[in-house]
């Protein structure tokens, strides 16, 4: 290479024959220095193509997973426009595989998503996402409102709209909350988990903060306290106002209500907004995409769970203006101490229990002596088995895929882990 270079050098040098420099092209001393820069030239070319490989490799990484096996992972995202050829990003295949790319990826049991706003590609994204089932609301609004959840884990018994009436349209912006019932897939009478989807009055005036406020104390008082309040509830999607302080103006947060029913209702999203974080990308600071749940869904709320995935521009190139102008939110619930276990490392670990890889039995262990009790998430008792032993295997492989509860009854008293199967 180095001689390559040299002669390349030479030729270049000396290629003008009328070139005073010509008559010093023999000097060994003077084709040394141009070998050198010559080099030094080709040396920096390739050091700036591995740099710029770098970086457009890192550009183009894949969306992680954020889910996890052991948990249940609900999520948020208004996905602009998705479909509409007129309105959102302008190239609608690269939206179109982005917005697969990030649900796919992400591993999230239930998607609430807002404008949907093309039915044929709600239908299409649905055939490329096979482990999803869906829902989309009827409404008249182009901007629509689904649910998205994993077919092993729920199948749907009903999806409706609220308070869709005349009296609550305005209110609404024409787009009623869209609610998706679902229930566990587990033995008897399984579990049930009531999703609801709000996208309300969008923009930071007086009247449409108004038209806010109004429909979540609607929702509150007619709907959530009267029929939802004592049931495993979750109201996410696009708030369009903050719950710290309202968008406009700074004044007091729309949906107040809720935050003065504590008892009732709360927001694993707060603390994301007391800090500062940002879901609307087009304004820092601007979190108008929540989530909320009831009171029997708080127990099992995993702490500081919830989460805003602003770094997906750092896997989608321009991701605000090919892919959506909001980032994603998600939370987790059922929280315990599952771990995964390969069955060969059965002996050298010391946990008390876990759910092994093949997912066909759990692993109870310790010196310890009592019941274990394997129970539905609706409190149906399926199983009793009594541990005499160190370490104790139970299957599960004939139990329908869902969420399980169980229950280790020691001498010193009760401790409880959830897991799905």
């Amino acid at each position: 290479m180095f001689w390559r270079i040299c002669q390349y050098a030479d030729s270049s040098i000396c290629r003008y024959s009328n070139s005073s420099i010509c008559q010093y092209s023999n000097s060994s001393i003077l084709l040394t220095v141009f070998c050198i820069f010559a080099i030094m030239k080709y040396t920096v070319i390739l050091i700036l193509n591995f740099l710029a490989l770098g970086f457009i490799s890192n550009l183009y990484a894949q969306v992680p997973a954020f889910g996890v096996d052991s948990l249940l992972d609900v999520g948020c995202w208004n996905i602009e426009w998705f479909g509409d050829p007129d309105k959102g990003p302008s190239n609608e295949q690269v939206q179109y595989n982005n917005v697969k790319q990030v649900l796919n990826n992400t591993d999230i049991d239930i998607w609430g998503l807002t404008e949907m706003s093309n039915p044929t590609s709600y239908q299409q994204l649905l055939n490329d996402l096979p482990q999803y089932g869906g829902c989309l609301a009827t409404y008249d609004q182009t901007q629509k409102t689904s649910v998205f959840y994993k077919k092993d884990m729920f199948e749907v018994i009903q999806s409706h709209h609220i308070l869709s009436s005349s009296q609550y349209n305005y209110d609404f912006a024409g787009r009623p909350p869209f609610e998706v019932v679902l229930k566990t897939k587990s033995f008897d009478n399984p579990d049930t988990i009531y999703v609801i989807v709000v996208h309300l009055k969008a923009f930071a005036d007086q009247e449409s903060y108004n038209r806010r406020k109004d429909a979540i104390n609607s929702l509150k008082s007619v709907f959530l306290d009267v029929q939802r309040k004592d049931k495993k509830t979750i109201v996410l999607g696009d708030w369009n106002d903050d719950v710290d302080v309202s968008t406009y103006n700074g004044i007091q947060t729309p949906f107040q209500q809720l935050l003065d029913d504590p008892q009732n209702y709360f927001f694993p999203t707060k603390a994301l907004s007391d800090a500062g974080k940002t879901t609307y990308a087009s304004y820092s600071g601007s979190f108008i995409d929540h989530i909320l749940i009831t009171n029997p869904l708080k127990i099992d709320y995993k702490p500081a769970s919830a989460k805003v995935l602003d770094m997906m521009p750092t896997y989608i190139s321009s991701y605000t203006s090919k892919t959506s102008d909001h980032y994603p939110v998600i939370a987790s619930f059922h929280l315990d101490n599952i771990n995964t276990l390969d069955v060969d490392s059965i002996v050298e670990e010391t946990l008390s229990f876990a759910v092994l890889m093949d997912n066909q039995s759990l692993l109870v262990q310790g010196n310890w002596m009592g019941n274990v009790e394997i129970i539905g998430v609706d409190g149906t008792k399926l199983n009793t088995v009594e541990k005499q032993t160190e370490h104790l295997q139970i299957p599960i492989n004939e139990l329908p895929q869902g969420m399980y509860i169980a229950t280790m009854r020691l001498q010193s008293g009760i401790k409880t882990f959830k897991f799905i199967r």
